[in-house]
Order: C-alpha cells, then structure tokens, then sequence
C-alpha cells in the first residue's frame, strides 16, 4: 500500500520536474499533477483517521467484557 508520505514525495517530484522546464504547458500539467497527488496523499489521511474515529467508538460485544472478570 501507498502511503501519504510515498505521496507526497510524487508530488515533490512533480514540483522539481515543473522547476526544470520553461514550456508554460508542461509546468501547469506538473502542477496539476502535484496538487492532485497531494489531495490523494489529504483523502488517504482522512480516511485512515475516520477508520481509527470508527474503531475506537465501535463498542465491543457484552461478551468480551466478561473475559475480564
């Protein structure tokens, strides 16, 4: 799995490429790409922090709670 981070680096590489190159074309299609890798990396953050949200409100069956007594 890709991970935000793995991301990001795509898009910092967009950016690096778009730094490299004087065609107006070519530096907003870099741009657009490394803002789009940056929402990408943003909706698999959120997501996992909904996961975690929803696991830790889940409650847990009657009966997990009478292993412990």
């Amino acid at each position: 799995m890709t991970t935000p981070a793995e991301y990001r680096e795509i898009a910092e590489e967009c950016l690096q490429a778009m730094r490299g190159t004087t065609s107006p074309e070519t530096r907003a299609e870099l741009l657009r790409l490394a803002l789009r890798w940056e929402e990408i990396a943003d909706e698999i953050e959120r997501r996992q922090h909904l996961h975690v949200a929803d696991f830790l409100s889940h409650k847990p069956p009657a009966h997990y709670w009478s292993a412990f007594r």
